[in-house]
């Protein structure tokens, strides 16, 4: 059967960048696949913008969420219908925490509109907990209580059998307008028995950072009882472990088939078998391949030894519940943990060096305001390097959700929407109102954003991380998108929710043209990206023009049109490029055609950005951002030096962040009718074709406008080969676009002048020292200059990539100058 998993959407309204991968659901995924079914994990939390934000902004933005559940076509919605309907499952499960609950809920509604008799069942904390709540929704059919892979395996192969869920141990099921609960299932004991969670299931997963890969669990289980946690629900108080050969075996498959050198370890308490993480960090070292991890566990469970040990192993960073300041509080969650103990564990962590994040909570019940003074001065007593605090959510099942329901401060009906760590509304403390609570929970925010932003503390982070840096820079060039996010330099998720593309209401229908030949390494990941576009389907159409590919490229644009009917493929038996923009533009059928390469993977509101952009700018042609993307090392590189200017000269639109009406741009939309002013694309262009058809939209009175708004990201030529070929063609047809409109600036002289210099006086250079040294002179600035611009892209993308950019940049240089040279001695009066 067709199995769609589900993380519902919550932190993502608020502009919060989820690049996680779901764990609980990949397992799910993995022990289905065991058994032969289909399956897709849809991470509806996952976005490609880029957003980490502060404790001070994710309390500003939380209420985006609820406004998010109000609003039936906000672009997520929209999205994850588009993915219900594209995958047609046979079954659907759906995990949720409380606080998504009600976006649980409205997944379910939209699998029911898409199909009123999918199975929907519902599992996770919520669910398990108030399992009779969740029965009582229409659009729930089933919930999977506790553990459930084997509860899902059976349940799926019962439904395959037409058969229901009767006779399944941990389920519970509404029959004949009466619920019922079967017997819970015992739990798994032997965890090795469960296959690697299914990553390779995972919607967009070639967008996800390999370090999202390496979320792994090597237990289940914590044996303590502190008042506020809801896993006891789940996994009991008893822990269960994988063992060491299995762990190790998980973690050498995510390095090897997604290239992760940093593993988290998302276990309750980490350290609780003193021996078997002795054992752990041996295995580790062993390995001895650039494995880095971090891991979750409590003060009382760390000591001077394991501290060293783990840290020898690559452990890079040990995250610590704190909770609280003040010893009544801690007394009365029942953490188990004094405050002498915490500053003697706090004490031996900054002895040896090692990078530790801290966890508090404000707004307990018992809590005074002074309390949370006291923890705020513990913070910065224990000198963490990382420190982050929640605001006290009671979970149901919990003993402290039971203490303050008795106390009178959970009402009787419960908006779980309200109830996130990060949410304003949260007071459930008897000893503060809800204005001082929500003054303390600001003052809160601001406190740790100060401390977090001292510049020791960032530069004690990227020294912790500073050899899977080397090991992997591109986590370096993530970590200075996610810090300069954080740091809230750019524009707040409030208002990217509220762009005016993604408020248009007027949107016309519009043609995506596609040229393709042989692109079966991109063709799905560009077309799935347009699919995932905020755009209604039902307004648009994608022609994928082919020239006729022979390596199973038109077999896979046939595989995705069944499943998307606005998808036609169009054969180009001329080949090129530019007959392939002229058939598309003939056969659109919308108001205005957007040019897309099959190279290239869009963001989601791309095409609302190019129709806001043409309305705004009255433009006849706007396009963006070409963002070079590579899949291997040599690919990497030619991305860092085809987005600098001395890679590129003069196209801007590779570099720049300035919005301008411009000569050119790459790809790009135009209203329809620009064609019967213009023309087609000129056919006797194999390449240029853009850079003449803007140059005659300039000529015809018409402007060409470049937005860095619009980002499209571009898989580069992932061989040397492959790159000089590309920039000697490059080269070529540049004179071909010379010839025809009379024009060439001087800075498109520097290569073919630079290859100019080198010939004359290498043929000359044995006839007079002047003639040597001129040589000897000329390539050696060259060389020094690209070097030099080698440094900087190195440490934004990677000291890896270092050896190879001068060569890169030398490649694009001398292969462009040869082809111009070529071009200019052909003639070149018409394609060849």
């Amino acid at each position: 059967m067709r199995v769609l998993l589900v993380e519902p959407p919550f932190q993502r309204f608020m502009g919060f960048k989820c690049d996680w991968y779901p764990l609980g659901l990949g397992y799910l995924g993995g022990a289905l696949l065991q058994r032969g079914h289909e399956v897709r994990i849809y991470n509806a939390e996952f976005h490609r913008q880029p957003q980490y934000l502060s404790s001070s902004r994710l309390l500003k933005t939380f209420d985006l969420y609820t406004e998010a559940l109000k609003d039936e076509g906000h672009p997520v919605w929209r999205e994850a219908a588009e993915t219900i309907r594209t995958y047609r499952p046979d079954v659907v499960g759906i995990t949720s925490r409380t606080v998504k609950f009600a976006s649980a809920c409205r997944i379910a509604r939209l699998c029911k509109e898409h199909d009123p008799h999918i199975p929907v069942i519902l599992g996770g904390q919520h669910p398990t907990i108030q399992t009779e709540e969740v029965l009582k929704n229409p659009d729930v059919d089933f919930v999977a209580r506790g553990e459930g892979e084997e509860t899902l395996v059976q349940l799926v192969e019962a439904l395959e059998k037409g058969r229901g869920g009767e006779e399944i141990d941990g389920l519970s099921y509404c029959r004949n307008g009466e619920m019922a609960h079967n017997p819970p299932r015992e739990l798994i004991s032997n965890l090795d028995a469960l296959p690697f969670p299914a990553r390779e299931a995972l919607v967009d997963r070639e967008a996800y950072d390999p370090e999202a890969m390496g979320n792994i669990f090597t237990s289940r289980g914590c044996p303590f009882s502190c008042a506020y946690c809801s896993a006891h629900l789940i996994w009991t108080r008893r822990v269960r472990y994988r063992s060491i050969d299995n762990v190790m075996a998980e973690i050498k498959h995510v390095r090897d088939t997604y290239g992760t050198k940093q593993i988290t370890f998302w276990d309750d308490s980490f350290t609780v078998n003193r021996e078997r993480v002795h054992d752990l960090c041996r295995a580790l070292r062993q390995e001895g391949r650039d494995i880095y991890w971090s891991c979750n566990t409590r003060f009382d469970l760390i000591d001077e030894e394991m501290v060293r040990e783990m840290k020898a192993a690559g452990c890079n960073n040990i995250e610590l519940g704190v909770e609280s300041g003040s010893a009544q509080v801690l007394q009365f969650i029942d953490k188990g943990l004094t405050l002498e103990k915490i500053r003697e564990a706090a004490r031996i962590l900054n002895k040896h060096d090692i990078y530790w994040s801290a966890f508090f909570m404000i707004g307990l019940p018992n809590e005074t305001k002074e309390d949370i003074q006291e923890t705020l001065k513990l913070m910065k007593e224990i000198k963490p390097h990382w420190s982050t605090y929640s605001i006290f959510t009671p979970y149901p099942g919990t003993k402290l959700y039971q203490i303050s329901r008795d106390m009178g401060l959970i009402p009787e009906t419960m908006d779980w929407s309200q109830y996130g760590h990060q949410s304003p509304h949260n007071r459930f403390t008897a000893n503060l109102s809800a204005k001082d609570m929500a003054q303390m929970a600001e003052l809160a925010a601001r406190e740790f954003d100060r401390y977090n932003r001292q510049p020791r503390l960032l530069l004690k982070k990227a020294l912790s991380r500073s050899r899977l840096y080397l090991a992997s820079p591109r986590e370096l060039v993530g970590d200075v998108g996610k810090l300069t996010n954080w740091l809230g330099w750019g524009k707040s998720p409030a208002e990217s929710q509220r762009t005016p593309w993604a408020m248009e209401d007027s949107l016309p229908f519009i043609s995506v043209v596609i040229p393709m030949r042989n692109e079966k390494k991109y063709i799905a990941h560009c077309l799935n990206s347009v699919f995932s576009q905020d755009y209604p389907s039902d307004r648009m159409e994608v022609l994928v023009m082919d020239g006729m590919s022979t390596d199973g490229s038109r077999e896979e644009v046939l595989r995705l049109a069944e499943e998307h009917p606005g998808v036609r493929l169009v054969d180009n038996p001329r080949k090129i490029t530019p007959c392939a923009f002229n058939v598309g533009v003939q056969n659109a059928k919308g108001e205005k055609v957007v040019w897309v390469s099959a190279h290239s993977v869009l963001e989601t509101d791309h095409l609302k950005k190019c129709i806001y952009y043409l309305r705004k700018t009255g433009a006849w042609n706007v396009g963006g951002l070409m963002v070079g993307i590579g899949r291997n090392y040599i690919g990497s590189a030619v991305a860092l030096v085809i987005g600098s200017r001395f890679g590129v000269g003069d196209a801007r639109y590779r570099y720049s962040s300035r919005e301008q009406f411009a000569d050119t741009v790459y790809a790009g939309a135009f209203p329809k009718e620009v064609f019967d002013r213009v023309g087609l694309f000129d056919e006797t262009m194999v390449r240029g074709q853009d850079y003449d058809f803007n140059h005659r939209i300039r000529q015809a009175g018409g402007r060409v406008f470049f937005t860095p708004a619009i980002k499209t990201y571009y898989y580069c030529r992932d061989s040397l080969p492959g790159l000089a070929k590309q920039y000697f063609q490059y080269g070529m047809w540049r004179t071909h676009l010379m010839r025809k409109h009379h024009s060439l600036l001087p800075r498109q002289m520097a290569a073919p002048g630079l290859i100019l210099i080198l010939a004359a006086s290498g043929l000359l250079f044995w006839t007079t020292p002047i003639v040597a040294w001129l040589f000897a002179a000329v390539l050696l600035i060259y060389l020094l200059a690209a070097v030099s611009f080698s440094a900087p892209l190195a440490a934004k993308g990677g000291w890896r990539y270092l050896p190879i950019l001068p060569l890169v940049f030398m490649i694009i240089h001398m292969a462009w100058g040869l082809g111009f040279w070529r071009g200019l001695a052909e003639g070149f009066p018409e394609r060849r």
